[in-house]
């Protein structure tokens, strides 16, 4: 531990001991999941030498932050070609999840869209009832 009580990156890295110690180590197997572990191990700083990143390793867990976040979507949107909201990075903290959102994303984004105009929709018919209803309480005075 460092003497502010965070965990000491640096020394459990010299010690051989993997930053995703809760599971098992998975190596990135698809080129998606390898070119997100490739870009975690650029904005954390880790050497491929010394750190093993596993498909089930938590971003956050392995030393990221949301200021890590905002950098990993920035390079994730240059090398993949695609925008995604920085919330969806915190639903995806593995490398398998994030790959497999990045594989099927638009999909998902297209059902999310449908779903957010649905809701625009109701929305709309609720505020176009009341006013009908305002209308008619108005002309009966």
């Amino acid at each position: 531990m460092t003497p502010n009580g965070k965990v000491d990156r640096k020394a459990l890295r010299s010690s051989g001991t993997r930053l995703g110690a809760g599971t098992e180590y998975v190596p990135p197997a698809t080129p998606t999941e390898t070119r997100i572990a490739g870009i975690w191990r650029e904005i954390l700083k880790l050497d491929k030498n010394e750190v093993e990143i596993g498909i089930h390793d938590n971003f956050f867990d392995i030393g990221g932050t949301s200021m890590d976040v905002v950098l990993v979507n920035a390079k994730i949107a240059e090398e993949f070609g695609k925008k995604i909201p920085i919330v969806t990075m915190y639903k995806y903290t593995t490398i398998r999840a994030l790959s497999g959102y990045l594989d099927r994303g638009e999909a998902e984004d297209q059902d999310m869209i449908s779903e957010e105009k649905r809701a625009d929709r109701i929305q709309k018919g609720r505020a176009d009832k009341n006013k009908m209803r305002d209308k008619r309480k108005r002309g009966r005075r």
